[in-house]
């Protein structure tokens, strides 16, 4: 997938996956062109860590999900979490991730995006 980033002020790779950091109303925009049209629902494996933000997901002007903090005092992998449906069709193939900062509270680490397709 093709990543795009507006306010993000940083990115980490590593064996778990991603790490961004970003200023509040950063986005993370996700190019969605290389899967097949249709009706999924969408899920996460997120780390809840220290230093987490607030975060939201889009499709275009629409938000798909509520706010969902991943702030935690103490690190720990979520599996699954539900961030609600999408349709991928033309013209709308791709979701952003806004992000809601507090201070030092600014992170996001994404291991990976879970489609199912209905």
């Amino acid at each position: 997938m093709k990543f795009g980033f507006w306010g993000v002020t940083g990115v980490k790779e590593d064996y778990s996956g991603f790490t961004f950091m970003a200023d509040d109303d950063g986005r993370m925009n996700i190019s969605l062109a290389e899967i097949p049209y249709g009706r999924y629902k969408l899920y996460a494996d997120i780390e809840n860590e220290p230093n987490g933000a607030d975060i939201s997901l889009w499709q275009r002007q629409t938000q798909i999900s509520d706010w969902l903090s991943v702030n935690s005092e103490k690190k720990e992998v979520k599996k699954h979490v539900y961030l609600g449906y999408i349709n991928i069709r033309e013209f709308k193939n791709s979701i952003s991730i806004v992000f809601k900062t507090k201070g030092e509270n600014n992170k996001l680490t994404l291991n990976r995006l879970i489609f199912e397709k209905e």
